[in-house]
Formats: structure tokens, sequence, C-alpha cells
């Protein structure tokens, strides 16, 4: 399924499983985690809410398709990452 970000709105529902492409909008953390990690990342665990932030969710676990580097991201408002397609 392609994921695309407009506006911080997501056009298509994304599932546990589903491969998604990050880019980074903070360049201190977001930029040196793709750099070593890559873009590609997969879902596996979709949350309304999470013990460590105050923001609403959805909440994604993903874990790097190029190794084991796992990360929970804001779907829709993350201050590192953004989806892109």
């Amino acid at each position: 399924m392609a994921i695309c970000v407009t506006d911080s709105a997501v056009k298509e529902e994304m599932t546990v499983g589903d491969i998604i492409e990050l880019t980074w909008s903070n360049k201190r953390h977001g930029k040196a985690r793709i750099e070593n990690h890559g873009t590609s990342w997969k879902i596996l665990r979709i949350e309304d809410s999470v013990g460590f932030s105050r923001l609403a969710g959805p909440w994604l676990l993903i874990k790097s398709v190029q190794d084991d580097d796992l990360r929970w991201i804001n779907q829709d408002n993350d201050p590192a990452f953004k989806i892109i397609e």
C-alpha cells in the first residue's frame, strides 16, 4: 500500500505489516536515524496512545527494514519524522 502524508493528513489507512518510507523533519534526531537505519520501516504495532507522550495517536511501532532498530513514531505529528510515499 502506498502511504502519503500531505499537510499531516494520511491519505490511506496504515496496517500492521505495511512498509512505510520515512524522511526526517528534524535535522538533529531524524536525519541521523535515517542515515544510520534507512528510509524503509515496517509497522509492527499501532496504538492510540503511548505512556511517554501526551500527543494523540495513532502511534506506530516501527522496525527498520535495513536492520533491527525499533522506534515509536506519531503517525500524524511526529517531531522528527514524516511518512512519505
